[in-house]
């Protein structure tokens, strides 16, 4: 980057936008609309790039009308932009998650970050498997890493640290614990019989769950 290329970037609130939101996630939503806030702060720095991070879901909330209101504050703030969908795992990272980026700026060009075809997906148990095994309830937050051969994103990672922390595990209830048997390798909410799933509301109609609920990593 350039020295003396001043950058604004940030995030407006996503819940709204996000898919697994299927309540408010419209024009009704006072939080869709704090963009404007965003920009006021754009207005006012003047930088000569500007970076809109938020989640892919905001492309198609109101019919795209969020997109075209965002892209309208660049243009009127006298600045080019576009729009890039990038996903987490193309670029290293063992995430199956997509965000979405608006990238303006006042003079130049900046094509999208190149994808090689020969990035090579982290999977689960690459990037997992050296972790310590908790149980329910766990409470030590430091522990060691595990003693099996790490893959080497797992040594990357370390950074040559020999624990690591956050092992703080939610002591879930009875009926909570019960639906994990039922959930196979890849599968959600919805392989849980509807006995156990009683407190949740909407069941028959799967548009209100979102496939995350539940979900199970494949362990590969």
């Amino acid at each position: 980057i350039p020295k003396g290329l001043s950058f604004l970037f940030g995030g407006p609130p996503c819940q709204g936008f996000s898919t697994s939101n299927q309540r408010t996630r419209n024009t009704l939503n006072p939080k869709n609309w704090l963009f404007f806030e965003f920009f006021r702060f754009a207005k006012a720095i003047r930088p000569d790039w500007i970076v809109l991070e938020n989640v892919k879901g905001l492309r198609e909330t109101a019919h795209g009308q969020f997109e075209e209101l965002i892209r309208d504050q660049f243009s009127q703030l006298g600045y080019a932009a576009d729009v890039w969908t990038l996903g987490a795992a193309d670029f290293g990272v063992p995430q199956k998650r997509f965000r979405l980026f608006f990238i303006g700026r006042k003079n130049g060009n900046l094509p999208p970050p190149p994808i090689s075809a020969k990035t090579t997906e982290v999977t689960v148990r690459q990037a997992i498997a050296d972790l310590p095994c908790l149980s329910v309830g766990a409470d030590i937050d430091e522990l060691n890493y595990r003693s099996r051969r790490p893959s080497s994103y797992a040594l990357d990672m370390r950074k040559g640290a020999t624990t690591c922390t956050g092992h703080l595990v939610t002591k879930n209830s009875h009926l909570v614990q019960s639906r994990y048997p039922h959930i196979p390798p890849g599968g959600n909410w919805q392989n849980i019989p509807r006995r156990l799933m009683k407190n949740y509301t909407n069941l028959i109609d799967s548009r209100s769950r979102h496939t995350g609920i539940y979900r199970r990593l494949v362990w590969d």
